[in-house]
């Protein structure tokens, strides 16, 4: 029978294989994430600079009538104090916003200035792990699971308020004027409760409705699927919860008018090398196709119970 002492040493022992397993791994070069003949897709991992404010010249001529503003988010930093990201998953996420007016077209950058981005810009280095990049050093890395939002994947303007999304925790709220961030906030409102623990990166809005669909996961290990609808007005109306039935992670999804459609791949996730510090999340991933795919068909009004297909013979087509 363990005692104290034993307990206590076995603890010890075991943090001090998996410092020397990581110190190992981390000594040894990366496998990478691309093939070689697709290297060149690395070049899009290049940071761009802060606080850009310029009028591009224009080939050709803009119509007149053109008028308004369009806003783009996406990974911008991927390097600090001679540590450089995998891949562009890992960039810090800048707003980027085209205005239109007079035939002239305006041109501003600027980060989205989240948790993660202002600690690590005041420290000058890198401090968290992301999806394909593990933090430098051992003990940041426990457990190797990105845990801070880089609000780096899309931009969505609702009532007023500019919307910057990732898929760790709320999106962050900033200023569609001055691109200001302002808090990390529940699109739902301040003080929601019972939300997503962590919204999903892309949203839907209906086109004939205006109604805004989001969705996001909570809870583990027993994890819940949410869908969330919020009205053209920015009154929540539904938000409604299903069992995930195996756990797969999911990036998207579908929404059909009525129904909210999760297409869970076959790519099961392996927890325990990460909450090791020994892999990043990406690397927990494995594509297992035999297993199928499972669509989740949810109705966000809760009038009906959520329905499951399965494609046991493989996973459900692909469009190219």
């Amino acid at each position: 029978m363990l005692n104290r002492r034993k307990t206590l040493g076995l603890l010890g022992t075991s943090a001090a294989t998996l410092a020397l397993t990581r110190s190992v791994l981390a000594a040894a070069p990366r496998t990478p994430l691309l093939p070689t003949n697709q290297r060149w897709l690395t070049r899009l991992a290049e940071g761009i600079t802060d606080g850009i404010e310029s009028t591009p010249e224009v080939e050709g001529a803009l119509p007149p009538e053109l008028s308004g503003t369009l806003y783009r988010n996406g990974p911008g930093l991927f390097e600090r104090n001679g540590y450089r990201k995998s891949t562009l998953l890992d960039g810090d996420g800048m707003i980027r916003v085209f205005t239109f007016s007079g035939g002239k077209v305006r041109f501003r950058t600027r980060f989205v200035a989240t948790e993660k981005f202002t600690r690590e810009a005041q420290a000058a280095r890198f401090l968290f792990p992301t999806w394909t990049t593990p933090a430098p050093g051992f003990f940041g890395n426990l457990p190797e699971i990105p845990a801070k939002s880089q609000a780096g994947v899309t931009a969505v303007v609702k009532s007023g308020v500019l919307y910057a999304f990732d898929e760790v925790g709320d999106p962050y709220a900033l200023s569609p004027e001055t691109l200001t961030t302002t808090q990390q906030i529940d699109p739902r409102g301040v003080g929601a409760v019972g939300s997503p623990r962590a919204y999903k990166a892309h949203t839907k809005t209906d086109g004939e409705t205006g109604a805004w669909v989001l969705t996001g996961t909570s809870g583990q290990p027993h994890q819940q699927l949410h869908a969330v609808v919020i009205d053209s007005t920015g009154t929540p109306q539904a938000d409604v919860h299903t069992p995930n039935p195996r756990g797969d992670y999911f990036h998207d999804f579908f929404w059909t008018g009525r129904h909210v459609v999760f297409h869970l791949h076959p790519t099961p996730l392996s927890p325990l090398p990460m909450l090791m510090g020994l892999r990043t999340f990406v690397d927990s991933l494995s594509w297992r196709p035999e297993l199928g795919s499972l669509l989740i068909v949810v109705d966000p009004t809760g009038s009906a119970a959520p329905m499951t297909l399965a494609n046991s013979q493989g996973p459900l087509p692909m469009v190219r």
